[in-house]
């Protein structure tokens, strides 16, 4: 007993020596960064050591060596990451490190805490310590196990097949694929694999085995003992996740003795991959299996060990079986490369002329070659013969090239993107929607084909890029320039500031941007070397390597602003917000000339608000003009009583008027009383249709076209008390807003009971 207390004792005192030694720290967080303040004063010899896994920082100080070294809880990057001394030499150093990935917070700072427990602690006043995630029992009462860290270690050494859900707690991309892995373990339950859930966090062999990333694309995990781990790409229909989980769970090679259980695999198996080795010792047929462990899940492997199969040359030999085309290809390469091997599996199992899904982009990622993609429409003859052509041209350039066919109606949108209005067949250099793309313009020939892809081969072709007329006027300084991919590189290569907007016109913040960029133009006419600039990327190529170097990466799905500097020295990007101030500010940083002569731009200012004040009050009074002379030439009609509702009919229409219950079809142009359009079915080109006197549209169109005939055009005035009331509609129509309607009664059409009623009357 007396030596398990010298025990303790001496356990204690060597703690108490290492936290004497190891200074007491603070440690907070935000959305995006780690704090850490040592309470430490450094009189010399100050290291730092920051990896993306570790921490380390040490000094001597006037009471001797004081180090800090700790593993994180999650990684960081260390690259962003500092530690400076406090401006107050008294209070310490403080580190700021940025952490990796998407925004969270940790749940703890180190992967030990217990070993820290006397030295560190929260620093409330800088933010949280704590994530809001206090564990997950989501999976509690299912056949999904939970499990942490070490209980995983266990099974990964014991178990023949697992299938896990590896996801980071703070992640909730992926929460979705929870309920559909607890039905598909349900689903599976006579299998042999064990479904389990577990906190990347708990082990960082796991999460460098398993590789978890938070992303939309999701995915599960399998790991066969022997073979491995692999992920899983997630799968909304249950079945077709099933089926492919599945394949994990069978052999990873089918032995195969003789023709005839070669022909019953091939037969089950029509797309499959044979290899006939002398003995599983072979180099041959070490390879063999890790291209089998390569694909697993895509295509299924058999092996034939010292036996010679009729029809298949002699060992060493691989065969890709395949439903199409010429039905198998012969492997002729380095049987000892995993690399070479595999390139053949992928390339033998692709059809000569593949048909285009969403799924191709997975299948072709990685896989080494080029696109030549080609369009047919409906079938035709001309389709057929267009298909023959690209057959043959394909086997010319097998190894080298895929070729896929697009529909021309459903796949017109990634042939506009090549650039060329007339063209049937481009390349692609991959999948990705922003590779580099080359049109073939010409007549379709077999050899030009060749030749021209030939010329791809060897670098010889130009790439053809997606882009809109190069405008034919003149641009007029204190306008925005329309810029194109064609005139770009000219903008981003000339002596002056180009300040360009990249938009796309389906973002609704581009109409609130569009005109004040319109007045920064105005602004900024005071100097000549400042070009203000628009391009529209649904209309022209975009690539965000334009950007590489910039103070920021731009959100491409957002509307954003990049300044290049003269002769594309450098480039900066701002990305809001999209205020006539901030953007002026965002210059006067930037450009030096800005900042020297700030005093014109507020002149400038208080010049182009004056212009628009005149011309807005010569607007007023052309309006009003306007407004006086239509008024005497087309009396006003009160519809109500309380003259809520003024018609003033433009031309007269013919026959009866619609009662209420009609169908309606009509065109209108809304304004409000200043002449701002808020709607208009006549510039969509687009008649309205509405059932009248049901509530469906305002009570001034339900009263006012009661009295319209078909042809009729007419002006409603209509007051708020019969418009949107005092809410309006936001953010188009304010409160208690009168509003104006250009109106036209194209037509309308009894309802039933109206019609039935009009021929017991006929018959009458």
């Amino acid at each position: 007993m007396s030596r398990m207390w010298l025990l303790v004792a001496c356990l204690v005192l060597c703690m108490t020596l290492v936290w004497a030694d190891t200074p007491h720290f603070k440690w907070a967080q935000d959305g995006t960064k780690l704090y850490i303040t040592i309470d430490v004063v450094c009189t010399d010899n100050r290291d730092v050591a920051l990896t993306d896994e570790y921490f380390s920082f040490g000094c001597d100080t006037s009471a001797g060596r004081q180090d800090l070294k700790f593993q994180l809880r999650e990684d960081i990057v260390a690259a962003n990451s500092t530690c400076t001394t406090l401006a107050h030499p008294r209070k310490g150093e403080f580190c700021e490190l940025l952490k990796k990935g998407d925004e969270h917070d940790f749940d703890r700072l180190v992967e030990n805490p217990k070993a820290f427990k006397k030295v560190m602690s929260a620093d409330w006043k800088m933010g949280k310590s704590k994530d809001d995630d206090e564990g997950d029992d989501f999976f509690d009462g299912t056949p999904v196990k939970q499990v942490g860290g070490k209980k995983l270690d266990k099974m990964l050494k014991e178990q023949d097949f697992l299938v896990l859900h590896v996801e980071w707690p703070w992640c909730r991309k992926c929460d979705h694929t929870r309920d559909k892995f607890i039905d598909l373990a349900r689903k599976m339950k006579k299998s042999k694999a064990k479904f389990v859930s577990t906190d990347p966090r708990d082990n960082r062999a796991l999460r460098a085995m398993f590789e978890p990333v938070c992303d939309y694309t999701c995915y599960f995990h399998v790991h066969r003992k022997d073979e491995g781990p692999y992920k899983v790409k997630y799968q909304y229909d249950l079945d077709a996740m099933t089926e492919s989980m599945k394949k994990f769970g069978t052999d990873l090679l089918d032995d195969v003795d003789d023709q005839k259980e070669l022909d019953k695999f091939v037969k089950a198996n029509p797309q499959s991959v044979l290899g006939v080795f002398k003995s599983k010792d072979d180099e041959a047929a070490k390879t063999f299996r890790a291209t089998a462990i390569k694909f697993r899940g895509q295509y299924p492997f058999a092996v034939a060990y010292g036996k010679e199969i009729e029809g298949v040359s002699k060992a060493p030999s691989i065969t890709v079986y395949k439903p199409f085309d010429e039905g198998s290809t012969k492997y002729e390469g380095d049987f000892e490369s995993v690399e070479a091997v595999g390139r053949f599996v992928n390339v033998s199992s692709l059809a000569s002329v593949m048909e285009y899904d969403y799924n191709l982009k997975d299948k072709l990622a990685g896989i080494g070659m080029f696109g030549v993609h080609f369009w047919t429409d409906a079938p035709s003859k001309e389709a057929d013969e267009r298909m023959e052509l690209m057959k043959k041209v394909s086997k010319v350039f097998f190894g080298d090239a895929y070729f896929v066919r697009f529909n021309e109606t459903q796949h017109r949108y990634l042939k506009d993107a090549f650039g060329a209005k007339s063209m049937v067949v481009g390349i692609q250099e991959t999948m990705d929607h922003d590779a580099l793309k080359y049109a073939y313009e010409g007549e379709l020939t077999e050899d030009g084909l060749k030749s021209w892809i030939q010329k791809y081969k060897d670098g010889e072709l130009k790439p053809s890029f997606k882009s809109e007329d190069v405008p034919t006027e003149d641009w007029e300084a204190g306008t925005v320039k329309k810029i194109v991919q064609k005139t770009l590189d000219a903008e981003r290569t000339s002596e002056s500031w180009v300040l360009t907007t990249f938009y796309k016109t389906y973002f609704d913040e581009w109409k609130d941007v569009e005109p004040v960029i319109a007045k920064v133009a105005k602004i900024v006419k005071v100097f000549p070397d400042i070009t203000i600039g628009q391009y529209n990327h649904d209309e022209n190529y975009f690539n965000e390597a334009w950007f590489e170097g910039a103070n920021t990466k731009p959100m491409v799905h957002k509307t954003f602003m990049a300044l290049f500097h003269p002769k594309n020295e450098s480039t900066t990007v701002f990305a809001g917000p999209f205020k006539q101030g901030k953007i002026l500010n965002f210059l006067k940083s930037n450009v030096p000339f800005v900042a020297d002569k700030w005093s014109d731009v507020q002149g400038s200012i208080k010049a182009v608000a004056e212009q628009e004040q005149a011309e807005k009050e010569a607007a007023e009074a052309a309006r009003k003009k306007e407004e006086e002379e239509f008024d005497a030439e087309h009396p006003k009609i009160n519809v109500t009583e309380d003259g809520g509702i003024v018609k003033q009919i433009i031309e007269e229409g013919d026959g009866a008027v619609p009662k209420s219950g009609s169908n309606v079809q009509a065109h209108y142009h809304g304004t409000l009383l200043d002449g701002s359009v808020f709607d208009s079915s006549r510039e969509r080109d687009e008649p309205f249709e509405f059932k009248l006197g049901q509530q469906m549209v305002i009570k001034c169109w339900d009263q006012a076209f009661a009295t319209m005939k078909v042809g009729e055009q007419a002006r409603l005035t209509c007051t708020s008390d019969y418009a949107y009331g005092d809410r309006g509609s936001p953010p188009k129509i304010p409160a208690k807003a009168t509003l104006r309607f250009d109106v036209e009664l194209l037509g309308f059409e009894a309802d039933e009971a109206e019609e039935e009623e009009l021929d017991e009357h006929d018959e009458l």
